[in-house]
C-alpha cells in the first residue's frame, strides 16, 4: 500500500509550536497605537517547513504575500486564519489558509506568512 505524500509520517512532527490568539487592543487616551495580545491555546507537534523561493498567496482584494513557511498538525477544529502561530526561534507567523489534508479531520496544513518587524523604528526605516 503506498502511502499518500501530502500526509506526513507521525514522526515528521519534529517541531512544537505555539499556537496563539490575538486580541487588538484599542489605543489608550493620547495615543494612537492600537495594542496586540497575544494568548496562547495549544503547543501541539508540528512538520514545519520552509517553501522555496517563489510562493506566493493571494489574498481576497488580489494583494500578493510571501509564503514562508508550510505547517502540518493533527487535525484542530480551533485553528483558522485568525489563528497566529509561534515557532521555537520566537518568529511569529500569520496563517494565510488552512487546509483540511484529503478532508478527513486528521491533518491540518497551515499555509503561513513571516511577520516582519513591527517596532517604531522599523515603521521609520
Amino acid at each position: 500500500m503506498a502511502t499518500d505524500p501530502k500526509v506526513p509520517c507521525i514522526g515528521d512532527l519534529k517541531h512544537r509550536v505555539k499556537l496563539l490568539r490575538r486580541v487588538i487592543q484599542p489605543p489608550a487616551q493620547g495615543e494612537t497605537d492600537f495594542a496586540e495580545r497575544f494568548t496562547e491555546f495549544a503547543r501541539p507537534p508540528a512538520k514545519v517547513i520552509t517553501p522555496g523561493s517563489g510562493s506566493t498567496f493571494y489574498d481576497g482584494v488580489g494583494n500578493a504575500i510571501t509564503v514562508s513557511h508550510e505547517i502540518t498538525m493533527r487535525w484542530r477544529s480551533d485553528v483558522d486564519t485568525e489563528t497566529w502561530v509561534e515557532l521555537g526561534s520566537g518568529d511569529r507567523l500569520r496563517v494565510l489558509s488552512h487546509q483540511n489534508v484529503n478532508e478527513t479531520d486528521e491533518w491540518l496544513r497551515l499555509v503561513c506568512s513571516l511577520r516582519g518587524p513591527d517596532s517604531v523604528a522599523a515603521a521609520q526605516a
